[in-house]
């Protein structure tokens, strides 16, 4: 028998995506169906392999910080800052020097800012000496600059972790808020995941076939964070909560030969029943699923058959891939697919009593999902 662990509170969020910036606008465009589709701005011809992506050319974080020591900020950096900024004005969490301490930040990321990266390496090699570079540059080339500078702006003291997990960083970095909670090491996490779009990712993804007019689903970018704490805290600090993360389960099912594939769907099938077998949920209770799929028919058939394996009732299920709306977006892919979830409970209320699954599939053979539960144990 699996324990059943202990639910986690969402209690503000914040979002800054293709389709809008802020938790109204993305609900709103949700609803409409808005496409988040745009021609790519901010670079010189020739440097882009293709003319449309989901950017955020209208993102100023200015607007959110100011303008004082921010010129060194990555877009990566920048779009964490405001981000986190965001969740903590929509939880109405005051930071202040007796809670400072107990308020941590986990960003899911692949490697941190590609382009500072590539950037930075590239400076060692068209200088005169490797070393002629720009010393203000190297902080950005680091993983967990984000996560980092975001406690530095918002004064945040607890636990500051980044999580290194691609498609699956979403998921992952919930996880790790999760266990964190609950051993006690801080009261409230800013978690969620975030993506830059740059000529480097752009290229990579462009020649491994998985963006461009053929593939479907142009290249996003983007940030979603969310605040979360035990039932318990939020009760005591008499915050609103807007759903219960009961239950994520993740896993690796790889194999050296041809069937990976098999094992992908299995183990995802196995990730789905044992998260709502611990979340004291049964299959009739879910109500909708946020899918993770991206342009790769392979990884969706993957999700599909482990659904369909996990719930008799999944092709009824009320389904939303936002990567549809938002673009391939891989690291903050499963940010966006909470920020969709929870978009979902607020426009369907009449839910709030029931799950909703989010599940997430990767090539290395990582797979995983989570159960989210609406508020209406809290509204009574």
């Amino acid at each position: 028998m699996n324990r059943q662990v202990e639910p986690l509170v969402v209690t503000g969020w914040g979002i800054i995506s293709p389709i809008g910036i802020g938790r109204a606008a993305f609900t709103s465009a949700l609803a409409e169906g808005r496409q988040g589709r745009k021609p790519v701005t901010g670079y010189a011809n020739g440097e882009i392999p293709f003319s449309e992506a989901c950017q955020i050319p209208e993102f100023d974080v200015e607007n959110f910080i100011g303008k004082k020591g921010t010129r060194f900020l990555d877009r990566t950096t920048r779009l964490t800052v405001a981000t986190v900024g965001m969740a903590l004005d929509d939880g109405q969490i005051a930071v202040t020097p007796d809670n400072q301490a107990r308020i941590g930040v986990v960003l899911g990321t692949n490697v941190g800012s590609i382009k500072s990266i590539g950037d930075f390496m590239r400076d060692t090699l068209i200088h005169a000496r490797p070393y002629m570079v720009n010393p203000m540059h190297f902080p950005n080339a680091v993983m967990n600059c984000a996560a980092s500078q975001s406690a530095i702006w918002h004064r945040l003291k607890g636990i500051n972790a980044t999580i290194s997990g691609g498609r699956m960083a979403g998921l992952l970095a919930l996880r790790y808020a999760g266990l964190t909670l609950r051993l006690g090491n801080v009261d409230t996490i800013l978690a969620g995941g975030v993506e830059e779009f740059c000529e480097q990712t752009a290229w990579a993804f462009y020649h491994a076939g998985r963006v461009g007019p053929e593939a479907g689903i142009p290249l996003g970018e983007g940030c979603a964070m969310f605040a979360l704490e035990r039932a318990a805290t939020a009760q005591e600090q008499g915050r609103k909560v807007l759903a219960e993360i009961l239950g994520c389960e993740v896993g690796v099912y790889q194999s050296n030969d041809d069937r990976t594939t098999g094992l992908q769907v299995s183990g995802l099938a196995s990730c789905i029943r044992k998260a709502l077998e611990r979340s004291g949920a049964r299959t009739e209770d879910v109500c909708a699923v946020f899918l993770h799929h991206c342009a790769d028919p392979e990884l969706e058939n993957i999700e599909d058959e482990a659904l369909n394996q996990s719930l008799p009732q999944y092709e009824s299920l009320h389904r939303l891939a936002v990567s549809q709306l938002v673009g391939d977006c891989f690291s903050a892919a499963g940010a966006f697919q909470l920020s969709a979830l929870l978009s979902f409970f607020e426009r369907f209320p009449e839910h709030s009593d029931r799950v909703a699954l989010m599940t997430s599939v990767a090539h290395n053979g990582s797979v995983g999902c989570a159960v989210v539960r609406g508020n209406a144990k809290w509204q009574q």
